[in-house]
């Protein structure tokens, strides 16, 4: 490997380091100010909930806006736009139960048919989105934020488990900061590697 080679793959490297090790700083960060800065713990008003929203919105963004720019991936693309913007509508559940409890789930639905729709119209473009989505470098982060929000949150979270170690000092509260703090983690993954998607096929816009 020449030096050029060489300095540009260190940097890169400590550059994604340092995105990471944010991460994992900040991230226990806001959940701990949640509790003892705002005093509020994790109410759907929390600090912690609410950059979840700003995560997955992020990620939502990234992934229509590239499926504007690439028509060779759209299909793949609009599908992933549309994924993570129906978890924003749920995470938004809170606010859109004010017109009727369980409303956000007629609202996911609704977006879920245009979705599909939607991707049905370039539905050719769908396989070749998908593989170049994973074999990217990105997907590493990606699928890692995926599996913690969606599987390690929940089993390491979850209130039997907590509840078999702490016995009489179990509190639910306990339950709600580990599993939200992990979700914290898992979308500030996704998002890092929707962003580093994004620039690495921004090359073909």
């Amino acid at each position: 490997m020449n030096p050029t080679n060489f300095r540009s793959l260190l940097r890169s490297t400590l550059l994604e380091g340092g995105v990471l090790f944010l991460g994992a700083v900040l991230v226990p960060l806001v959940v701990i100010s949640d509790r003892e800065v705002f005093m509020h713990g994790l109410s759907e008003h929390s600090v912690t909930e609410f950059l979840q929203a700003i995560l997955i919105l992020l990620s939502a963004s990234v992934f229509w806006m590239r499926s504007a720019q690439l028509p060779e991936y759209r299909s793949w693309l609009q599908c992933m736009g549309g994924f993570f913007t129906i978890v924003l509508i749920r995470e938004m559940d809170f606010y859109l139960d004010y017109v009727y409890h369980g409303f956000w789930s007629l609202v996911a639905s609704l977006f879920l048919v245009f979705v599909v729709v939607l991707a049905l119209r370039s539905r050719g473009t769908f396989k070749n989105g998908l593989a170049h989505f994973i074999s990217s470098n990105s997907i590493p982060y990606f699928m890692s934020g995926v599996i913690i929000v969606i599987v390690f949150s929940r089993i390491f979270g979850s209130g039997d488990f907590l509840q078999s170690i702490m016995q009489d000092q179990y509190s639910a509260a306990i339950k709600t900061y580990i599993q939200e703090g992990l979700e914290l983690l898992g979308y500030f993954l996704v998002t890092v590697g929707a962003v580093k998607f994004a620039l690495m096929t921004r090359s073909k816009k």
